[in-house]
């Protein structure tokens, strides 16, 4: 399968389910607003705890559209492309990067600067707990899709980096997962950490 397909694929699969891409030329689409269940069961947990102090709605709160594309304009140098959105309260970032032009460790490097750089998306996330000493907020994830079009690549970047990819910082709920992509092989391997949430891959990104 050539790469351009597969990005199509991917781009596409992922705008219905409620990416907005920062894609050069195009303008991006405003994230959809959290479900008012989400701030609901937000807030209900808040008040479970103890906690009153009104809580964060995240990017619908104090930031606007020209913030967030700023903030995908940050990880530029790190992918070929990046998405992003926003669920239950939580953040989710969509990155895709060609790993035929990096080496190994180009790529594990560039992982890590994406998940140092995806904190400062946690803005966009709602509160669970704030108090005049934290503010704790839901889950901020970012994915990364490495695709690969020799399975020789592929095997060797899985079987010699791909764990060193995976990234979380548990305080601040950030996590930083890596799906390895065979096109050859026409195969798709999650590489995670243990509290990681196993990332959502979207049906048929390979035809039959």
């Amino acid at each position: 399968m050539q790469k351009t397909d597969f990005f199509k694929r991917l781009v596409d699969a992922s705008t219905q389910e409620g990416f907005s891409f920062l894609v050069a030329g195009q303008e991006i689409a405003e994230p959809q607003k959290a479900t008012g269940i989400a701030f609901v069961a937000n807030m209900a947990f808040g008040v479970a705890l103890g906690v009153f102090s009104p809580l964060s709605a995240g990017y619908f709160e104090k930031f606007d559209k020209n913030t967030l594309i700023n903030d995908l304009e940050g990880l530029r140098d790190c992918c070929d492309v990046a998405g992003i959105k926003l669920y239950a309260g939580g953040v989710f970032l969509r990155l895709i990067v060609d790993g035929d032009k990096l080496s190994g460790e180009s790529i594990v490097g560039r992982c890590a600067i994406i998940h140092e750089r995806a904190e400062a998306f946690r803005k966009y996330a709602m509160s669970i707990v704030k108090t005049w000493f934290s503010d704790v907020r839901n889950i901020t994830s970012a994915e990364v899709y490495i695709m690969f079009s020799e399975h020789k690549s592929a095997t060797t970047f899985v079987g010699n980096f791909a764990e060193k990819c995976a990234h979380y910082t548990y305080k601040k709920q950030l996590y930083t997962s890596v799906l390895v992509v065979d096109l050859v092989d026409k195969k798709i391997q999650v590489f995670k950490t243990r509290l990681t949430p196993r990332p959502n891959v979207p049906a048929e990104l390979f035809p039959n």
